[in-house]
């Protein structure tokens, strides 16, 4: 029996954070926890939140949030264990949305934006496949897991997590995958050049599940994106790659949504472009993969240029923009024209 299934695209912020500092009376009222569980987050907040050194260099806070975090999701490693024994005291699969700007999009995805009652109101199901995109830092790293754990309502089992950003999501179907790209949140242009390309490579990885689920028999994987949490500069370049796999898929396979933090009952549909997948190969045609230099002059009267690529005055040459990267990455390599 085959079932249509969903791939959510997740950029992931720090709002769950925030809220979960919230007095007891708040998270009751507000995100409308069960006085116990309100409780219980009050009282372990500092373990979930994990700030052991407020005045740690950044780059070690990451490097320990990572490790621990690859710890977390192994199976039969002590920090598992810990972890889940944490994630049952805060009764992690209660958790209403409001929480986060990623559970909120879960709930109002799945209809339950009111919060309802009971367990499982912002659990991902079964045939769904989250792939949570995580800034490079320490506090994002932590807000991933813990917002993964929620999503797999404490299930440990069904998170996994890429240190390297790559198309490994594709043998992932029916996972919370935490994608860790550096350079999201970057200060200059090589940085996010890198994280664009690590965009494309996550991009290609959904574009093979899809693909490979469609060709087992095993249902569809439509793809939505969610675009209310996460880094905000990231967030045309996330848009962008919607568009690109919405390009390579067909316009009814990808579709992007926002809900306002202020009223999390339902999600907006964002537009999306959608270009011939034809097209878009000519457009990469003699481009180098490697340093994003094109050997000839884009075709087509460049129409992409400004968007996936541009002409550099100074070295007097067609390169491409940081999208480009994330795209060339993205398209099959069947598609581009020699």
């Amino acid at each position: 029996m085959t079932a249509t299934g969903t791939v959510h695209i997740v950029s992931v912020g720090l709002s769950l954070f925030g809220n979960l500092r919230a007095g007891t009376a708040r998270l009751t009222e507000r995100h409308r926890l069960d006085r116990e569980v309100a409780e219980s987050i009050r009282a372990l907040r500092e373990r979930l939140h994990d700030e052991q050194d407020a005045y740690a260099h950044p780059s070690d806070e990451r490097d320990r949030q990572a490790e621990w975090l690859a710890r977390a999701v192994a199976e039969g490693d002590e920090a598992r264990a810990e972890f889940a024994a944490l994630l049952r005291e805060v009764r992690v699969e209660e958790w209403k949305p409001g929480l986060s700007a990623e559970l909120s999009a879960l709930a109002a995805y799945l209809g339950r934006a009111d919060g309802g009652q009971g367990k499982g109101v912002c659990v991902l199901p079964a045939e769904d496949t989250a792939v949570l995109i995580a800034s490079d830092t320490g506090p994002g790293l932590r807000a991933a897991l813990v917002n993964a754990a929620a999503m797999a309502g404490g299930d440990l089992g069904r998170v996994h997590y890429l240190h390297d950003p790559s198309d490994a999501v594709a043998s992932l179907d029916g996972a919370v995958v935490i994608v860790r790209v550096p350079g999201l949140d970057a200060g200059n242009t090589a940085g996010f050049i890198e994280a664009m390309r690590n965009l494309g490579g996550v991009g290609r990885g959904v574009r093979r599940l899809a693909e490979r689920a469609g060709a087992s028999g095993a249902g569809e994987r439509v793809v939505r994106f969610h675009t209310s949490g996460g880094f905000k500069g990231a967030l045309p370049f996330l848009l962008g790659m919607a568009e690109a796999l919405r390009s390579i898929l067909g316009p009814r396979m990808v579709k992007a949504y926002a809900v306002h933090e202020l009223s999390s009952a339902s999600a907006v549909e964002l537009p999306l472009r959608s270009f011939h997948r034809e097209f878009l190969g000519r457009q990469f045609k003699g481009v180098e993969r490697g340093d994003g230099v094109f050997r000839t002059e884009p075709p087509d009267g460049k129409p992409l240029q400004g968007f996936a690529y541009d002409f550099d005055g100074d070295r007097r040459e067609w390169r491409l923009t940081p999208f480009g990267y994330a795209l060339n990455e993205m398209l099959p390599e069947a598609a581009k024209e020699p």
